[in-house]
């Protein structure tokens, strides 16, 4: 019986070995899907992302001054009419799509002065800069704020995601 090739131990070490590796697959498995999900990690993506997008791109007067809204573009985009010369297709009642979160996903932006939510005048109306549900006071909400001029005016405005 010397000529035995495999031990206790070379069996034991290669179970082990085994056992470390099938465990080290069941652990990091559920954060391969992650970004997948739609769930509350991935509302502070979808609050920073928008708000980049409003106050860098789809309202501002021209990509290469970031923060400084346009006034036209800002008042449609709240009330839901999209001027030719806007970059943003559709807002309104369709802010998700518009900002592109999940079907899952509840969506608010408003524009804040020291004063409240802001309103601007458009077409002789004045238009509320607020869109999207109520934000709700308790549970997981995720809010973004970028700082942008209106008018002239210094304001907040706020992605809020849940």
């Amino acid at each position: 019986m010397n000529d035995r090739g495999q031990t206790t131990l070379d069996y034991a070490m290669g179970m082990g070995i085994f056992l470390v590796a099938i465990v080290g697959v069941f652990a990091f498995l559920p954060s391969i899907f992650t970004p997948l999900s739609d769930g509350p990690g991935t509302h502070a993506i979808v609050a920073d992302r928008s708000a980049d997008q409003l106050s860098e791109r789809l309202l501002v007067e021209s990509v290469s001054r970031p923060s400084v809204l346009d006034e036209r573009c800002t008042a449609a985009f709240f009330d839901g009419n999209t001027p030719a010369a806007c970059r943003f297709d559709e807002a309104g009642d369709n802010l998700r799509d518009a900002l592109g979160a999940g079907p899952f996903t509840n969506v608010n932006v408003t524009i804040e002065n020291p004063n409240g939510i802001r309103t601007l005048s458009s077409g002789g109306t004045n238009v509320r800069l607020a869109a999207g549900p109520r934000t709700p006071t308790t549970g997981s909400v995720v809010t973004s704020r970028r700082f942008v001029s209106l008018a002239g005016e210094k304001n907040q405005l706020y992605v809020s995601v849940w």
